[in-house]
């Protein structure tokens, strides 16, 4: 379906308004794409000034859509920056998900499959306030992308891990994989691609064995 993108709000759970008394997603129907947080009856917006919601508006008044977060430097000048390719990557992720599955699974037989929404956040700048709404304000069960690995851990210190929430890192920073985790329990902190120093050692053999030979060559030839 089309996208929503929801009107600004700010951001930063302490800002956020909300209402109370709702059982679903729909009592939280309003200027403002809204969902209800049923383990307290609290509706809560699900977009900040930095945050954007990409999902259907059915998506967003259905009680069986799973949410998850996505930090990335959205915001950056250049469209095929690294931060808004990946934003929109994760819309065409969505929507391909959508179309060819049509949601996850049902939680139970019988039940509904389960549309998923995306609540799409701009890290260039400010990132723990963004990680806080998606965490503590809307509650979401994973966050991927983030700008950089520092980022990914401050945050997993301080935040999703005490929260249990897995986050995907599209980081190459080796150190992601010395974030500890409790005995007995799940890692919750995974990178999406190739470390720094698993690709380092062919980098440095690939220059001197075919870089250097093939601009030799290159050079010989043109003063020949």
């Amino acid at each position: 379906g089309t996208p929503l993108v929801a009107g600004p709000v700010s951001s930063g759970s302490s800002g956020l308004p909300a209402k109370s008394g709702c059982l679903r997603n729909v009592d939280c129907k309003g200027p403002v794409a809204s969902i209800c947080r049923k383990e307290d009856g609290v509706c809560v917006p699900l977009a900040s000034d930095k945050c954007q919601v990409l999902a259907s508006p059915e998506d967003v008044e259905n009680d069986a859509t799973v949410w998850i977060g996505a930090m990335f430097p959205v915001s950056g000048d250049d469209p095929t920056e690294y931060g808004p390719l990946s934003g929109r990557a994760v819309e065409l992720a969505r929507r391909d998900f959508a179309e060819s599955t049509g949601g996850l699974p049902p939680a139970r037989p019988g039940g509904p499959k389960r549309p998923i929404g995306v609540v799409l956040c701009d890290d260039l700048a400010v990132q723990a306030p963004l990680a806080e709404h998606l965490v503590r304000d809307l509650r979401v069960p994973a966050i991927l992308g983030f700008s950089r690995s520092k980022e990914v851990m401050d945050l997993s210190s301080s935040l999703f891990l005490p929260n249990g929430v897995l986050a995907l890192a599209a980081n190459t920073a080796s150190a992601l994989r010395d974030i500890g985790h409790a005995p007995g329990e799940p890692r919750l902190v995974w990178r999406t691609t190739t470390s720094s120093d698993m690709v380092s050692p062919a980098i440095a053999a690939i220059v001197p064995a075919v870089v250097e030979p093939e601009g030799g060559l290159r050079v010989r030839r043109e003063e020949g």
